[in-house]
């Protein structure tokens, strides 16, 4: 899957010579060969909006069971394609589900899908939980939501499905605490299917201290690396932001987190202020 970017790549002109953002799905089979029977000769496009901005990515794609894929759109929100790669007007709101500030999706075995969200406001993260055909499933969390209060960051940058078995199933989430002199990654475990307890609530079977959260991963990072960046005196190894990228559950629940710490007080050679990645590592939590 790609989508219009800066520099027009992915980007078509229109008959009256604008440019139109853009979805493209490809359709490749398993010996590396387009599959003609898909879309337009292997390819699917579809036009998001003439005005919409460059940065209208894709930040999900899963397929259902019947073969169907579900894009997470940066500004159309959710929209679906069918088996055959045609836009699907029967999934959501004529094809759409409005997801605002959702980063991150994920399926279960049922179909259900799941995003991950952050208030850019509060900047506290959520998730949403729909059911295969995009409607808001209002018995998960509280009408179809979980705000993961306390839990002030970067968003959620990950989600991922534990289908324990015998119709259980828990949603494990990764997301970045933020603190400017102390800050850390976390896993929070919500139990979906299958248990007790109502689908949204903590896994108080996980975390340190029953609440569902795991300890923070933190990492400090040798501070003669941020005298080479410049960073000023009060720098101490932990100043930046903290970032979870994706997530993985294994057999036996185990949580692998890939994450990195990052600042922004990286000045270059022109002056200009900079994105610098400080350290990078993958971590993996017990579960049970």
């Amino acid at each position: 899957v790609t989508t219009g970017s800066s520099g027009g790549k992915g980007r078509k002109k229109t008959s009256s010579g604008t440019t139109s953002s853009g979805i493209v799905v490809v359709a490749v089979k398993p010996d590396g060969t387009f599959d003609t029977s898909y879309g337009d000769a292997g390819f699917a496009r579809y036009d998001i909006d003439p005005s919409a901005d460059d940065d209208a990515g894709i930040d999900g794609a899963v397929l259902q069971s019947d073969g169907s894929l579900v894009l997470l759109s940066r500004t159309s929100g959710l929209m679906r394609l069918d088996p055959t790669g045609d836009f699907d007007a029967s999934f959501g709101a004529s094809g759409f589900v409005a997801d605002p500030n959702a980063r991150c999706l994920a399926i279960d075995a049922a179909d259900n899908l799941h995003t991950g969200a952050t208030d850019p406001t509060t900047f506290v993260p959520s998730i949403r939980r729909y059911g295969p055909a995009g409607d808001l499933d209002t018995s998960f969390g509280t009408s179809g939501v979980v705000t993961l209060t306390g839990l002030y960051g970067l968003g959620v940058s990950g989600l991922a499905i534990d289908e324990v078995g015998s119709g259980q199933r828990r949603l494990v989430v990764a997301t970045g605490i933020q603190d400017m002199y102390d800050g850390g990654v976390v896993a929070v475990r919500l139990l979906l299917d299958g248990y007790a307890a109502s689908p949204g609530s903590y896994d108080t079977a996980f975390g340190p201290d029953g609440d569902g959260v795991s300890a923070p991963l933190r990492k400090s990072v040798d501070a003669s690396v941020g005298t080479g960046l410049g960073l000023d005196s009060t720098w101490d190894g932990k100043l930046g932001l903290w970032n979870a990228w994706d997530v993985t559950v294994g057999g036996a629940g185990d949580v692998t987190i890939a994450d990195a710490i990052t600042t922004y007080s990286y000045t270059d050679g022109n002056g200009d202020s900079q994105l610098a990645t400080i350290e990078a590592s993958i971590s993996r939590i017990e579960g049970n």
